[in-house]
């Protein structure tokens, strides 16, 4: 799964945590160990991850203001 977050470019050093893993779209790097992290969160909470993706793409007009 963390392959899946990071791309295929980062699957071969998901294994070294210190590694840096450089994201198409992204300035600079990310450690790999935070890749792992955060595509474990996804897994165990796939719905308020939806949610949480869900704010970030609404528009503020369509939230009410709200951010």
């Amino acid at each position: 799964a963390a392959a899946a977050v990071a791309g295929e470019d980062a699957a071969p050093v998901l294994g070294q945590p210190d590694a840096l893993v450089a994201l198409p779209n992204v300035q600079g790097q990310m450690r790999a160990s935070s890749l792992n992290a955060v595509a474990e969160l996804v897994e165990k909470h796939p719905g308020e991850a939806l949610a949480v993706l869900r704010r970030w793409l609404t528009p503020q007009d369509a939230a009410g203001g709200v951010s």
